[in-house]
Order: C-alpha cells, then sequence, then structure tokens
C-alpha cells in the first residue's frame, strides 16, 4: 500500500488553544482559571476571550475547527442559540437545552456539553435541600443548569421568578418540576420558606440592572446562591450574609463548572488541593489581602469597620478569639489541651500579690481555669513560666488589661489580712 493511500489518524491541534466565547466578554474570569491551570501542570497552552456577536455567532463556531481551537466555552447570550451550530450534542445538554462548552473533535466535529450542572450541584450537596422548597430568579440558559440541579438534589418544589411567566411554566414544564410561576411583584410568596435561593439571571452583574430581592421571608437556614461572578459579593450575597444566611458566590460555580470543561479542553486533570483552589480564587476574584498588625490602639479596629462600611470582607482574629476564649466562653479542647490552666500560687506571691488584686481573683474558679496573663505577672516574681509565655496573645481577655486597654484605671483593692 502506498504511503498516499494510508490512512491518517487525526490527532488535536498543537498547541493546545481554547477561549470563551460571549456578547459581552470583559467581565469573563475563564482566562484567569484556565492559565492557572495550565501554569501549575506546565502546559504550553491559551486560553483567550472572544467577544461574538449574535448575529455572527454560526459563523464564529463553525470557524472552530478551521482556527485550531480545541473548544470554547459559551456565556450569555449564546448559550441556547449556539445549539443550532453545533453537529451534535450530548443527550445531557440536550435535556437540559443549553450548551455552555463546545468541543472539537480529532475529526473537526463540533460537539455541545452542559457543565455548569456540576458547577452548581456540587457546592449544595452539603446542604440538606430534600424535600424542601426552592426559589430560582430567571428563566434563560443559566436557569436551565439551575433547575436540572436542583432536579437532582431532590428538592420538593421550584418557585420560578421571571418577567415572563409564561416562559418559566414552560421552564418548570420542560424538567417535569413541581412548582410554581411568579412575577417580581410576588416575591414575597416565592421565598416564604424556601430553603435556596438562585439567582440565575444577570440582575446585578457589572453593567445589568440591580437585583432587588428582600431575603426576609426566607427559612432561617437557607442558603443563597448567586451565579453572578463580576461582581463576587453582590448585593443579595451581602444581604445573605448580614442576615446570617449561608452565601455561595458565581466564582464557585465557575470554577466547578471549568474543572470539567478543562479536561475537555486539555485532556489533564486540573489541580484540587486546598491550597491551590484557594490561591486561584483570590487571583481570580482579584484580591489583595492586608494584615494589620500592631500594639493596642494603633486603630486596628477602626480599619476593621471601615473597611465593613465599604463591603470588603474582613476576618478580625480579634473578635474570633474573644468569641472563644473571652470571658463567659469555653475555651476548645486543643486549647485546653495545650495551655493547661496555671496552679494556683503559692508561697509569698499568694500573700502578698493574689489577694488584693480583685480583677485576677487567683482563688476564683474561673480564673484558676484561664490563662496566666504575661501581662498580669507581679513584679520581682520572676519569669513567668512557659504556659503564661505561649498564652501571651490572650491576655487581653483578661479584664484588668481590658480596662487598660479602655484608658480606666485598674482596680486593686486590698484585702482586710493585708490592712491590718
Amino acid at each position: 500500500m502506498s504511503a498516499a493511500n494510508e490512512s491518517v489518524t487525526p490527532t488535536r491541534p498543537n498547541p493546545p488553544v481554547a477561549g470563551v466565547i460571549g456578547w459581552p466578554i470583559s467581565q469573563s474570569k475563564s482566562p484567569i482559571i484556565h492559565s492557572y491551570w495550565m501554569k501549575l501542570l506546565g502546559i504550553d497552552g491559551h486560553y483567550v476571550r472572544l467577544p461574538v456577536a449574535p448575529e455572527g455567532l454560526k459563523t464564529a463556531v463553525r470557524a472552530l475547527p478551521m482556527l485550531g481551537l480545541r473548544g470554547v466555552n459559551v456565556t450569555i447570550p449564546h448559550k441556547q442559540a449556539v445549539m443550532d451550530a453545533l453537529d451534535e450534542i450530548v443527550p445531557a445538554a440536550r435535556m437540559i437545552g443549553a450548551v455552555n462548552t463546545v468541543v472539537v473533535t480529532n475529526e473537526g466535529r463540533l460537539v455541545g456539553h452542559n457543565t455548569d450542572v456540576v458547577g452548581v450541584a456540587e457546592p449544595l450537596r452539603a446542604y440538606a435541600l430534600a424535600g424542601r422548597p426552592a426559589c430560582v430568579v430567571g428563566a434563560g440558559g443559566a436557569a436551565r443548569a439551575v433547575l436540572a440541579a436542583l432536579k437532582e438534589l431532590g428538592v420538593s418544589e421550584v418557585r420560578l421568578i421571571n418577567r415572563s411567566q409564561d416562559k418559566a411554566k414552560e421552564l418548570l414544564a420542560h424538567f417535569g418540576l413541581r412548582g410554581r410561576a411568579y412575577g417580581f411583584e410576588e416575591q414575597a410568596k416565592a421565598l416564604a420558606g424556601a430553603a435556596v435561593v438562585v439567582n440565575s439571571s444577570s440582575l446585578g452583574m457589572k453593567g445589568y440592572p440591580p437585583l432587588n430581592l428582600d431575603l426576609s421571608p426566607v427559612a432561617p437556614d437557607a442558603v443563597v446562591y448567586d451565579v453572578v461572578y463580576a461582581p463576587i459579593e453582590t448585593d443579595l450575597l451581602r444581604d445573605a450574609r448580614r442576615r446570617g444566611l449561608v452565601a455561595i458566590d458565581g466564582l464557585t460555580m465557575l470554577v466547578g463548572q471549568a474543572k470539567v470543561a478543562f479536561r475537555l479542553f486539555f485532556d489533564a486533570e486540573p489541580p484540587s488541593d486546598e491550597a491551590s483552589e484557594a490561591e486561584l480564587r483570590g487571583a481570580a476574584a482579584g484580591m489583595i489581602v492586608l494584615g494589620l498588625t500592631g500594639s493596642i490602639g494603633m486603630g486596628k479596629s477602626t480599619a476593621t469597620r471601615m473597611f465593613r462600611r465599604h463591603g470588603v470582607p474582613v476576618f478580625d482574629a480579634d473578635a474570633t478569639v474573644r468569641r472563644l476564649q473571652g470571658p463567659g466562653a469555653r475555651r476548645c479542647r486543643s486549647s485546653r489541651r495545650r495551655f493547661p490552666a496555671p496552679p494556683a500560687p503559692r508561697g509569698w506571691i499568694a500573700r502578698s500579690w493574689g489577694p488584693w488584686c480583685s480583677a485576677i481573683r487567683w482563688r476564683s474558679a474561673r480564673w484558676r481555669r484561664s490563662f496566666t496573663p504575661w501581662s498580669m505577672w507581679p513584679a520581682g516574681a520572676g519569669s513567668p513560666p512557659r504556659r503564661g509565655r505561649a498564652a501571651l496573645w490572650w491576655c487581653w481577655t483578661c479584664p484588668c488589661c481590658s480596662r487598660a486597654r479602655a484608658g480606666a484605671p485598674v482596680t486593686r483593692r486590698r484585702s482586710s489580712a493585708r490592712r491590718t
């Protein structure tokens, strides 16, 4: 057989190139996510944003094999319209009625997938949602993946809020879900007792109108999920956290669906360890971490309150320690084991210092179980024991230290035996 007649097995284009199409597309975080994974794995490839207007969608998608791309992710507003330009659609994506990932096969065929369902469902599996009502805002392409995920999780009913109630009813019927369609003016009824609230619309996204949703009627343990990821902290999520509800941002869904797409595009498994995922979230969110250090009165708490007023997420280590170790709190088992209670003072310390310092109260059962604050160790008594030094950062829990920090004088009361 001549070389000309030998069959040639087609291979995928190299270097691997993929992208994301949408209109607009500047807000997409997908290039950050895929580029981060490629860098960690040492893959010499590219992932790019491709602005594609609705009128040029079919032409752009059909040109993907000729341009040497391995595939593209699909975002607003193309998730349904792109289906007409494909050669094949996997059954799961066809059932959902939306495609968010297009893969170019070795033979140049265009195959549509939907990885959004995985991105929606995975973070919700940690919560008990089976048999409880859900509320979804929006009835577009993202809503289809949300409804498919909620059906998989076994919710009792879905209340769909949308401007067009007819479209919402058709969507519920398509997935065979028990529920009802509501307009935005009926949101209180739709949200009443909901165990999970999902915003699948573009409302609240940068460049789109805000989402005005009052979360007061939802269940006390409700989960609020916003698929919008630009900005990461939307008004809906900020309101949910203020009410003490579980809040899941759109970046969680984006990373979850991107993992499946990355395997399809680059034939590799993305890193999933905690350290790399935390670094990825920080990079995708454009996060800058600031650590505030300093002595008492340096303004750390004031700066924290200022950041909070402007909606910046803050972790206050002092508040956490106060909650766990402050007066009236019970120390955790690990801290009790690591820093055992100091013994009651004996000898001249007990005679000359312990009785007249009412703030420490050595003979009180509570304070015998707590730490020996370095700042209150009596002068001339030598160095405090090692456990006292190790617990230095807890010394502010002592009432004496708290009064001194507030600028009030520390009360020292001599016992009657001392006065005589």
